[in-house]
């Protein structure tokens, strides 16, 4: 399996869900986590209203609360 290289993903992602996984990035080196995880990259879209994915989970009437629970449980 040949490894992709960081720079060309991040590099095809738009500005919002770049700067979420730079925040994600952040948020999991505070706190001595070396992996980056969907459920990191997702909380932090969820807490900004403005954007698809808070747009589609309100849409689909996701609990918000519930949901920010949920990806916080290891």
């Amino acid at each position: 399996m040949s490894e992709i290289k960081r720079n060309i993903l991040f590099g095809k992602l738009n500005p919002t869900a770049f700067q979420a996984v730079e925040a994600a990035t952040v948020f999991c080196k505070q706190r001595g986590n070396p992996y980056v995880e969907l459920a990191h990259w997702t909380s932090v879209l969820l807490r900004n209203a403005a954007n698809d994915f808070s747009l589609a989970a309100t849409h689909f009437g996701c609990d918000f609360g519930r949901l920010a629970d949920d990806l916080a449980r290891d």
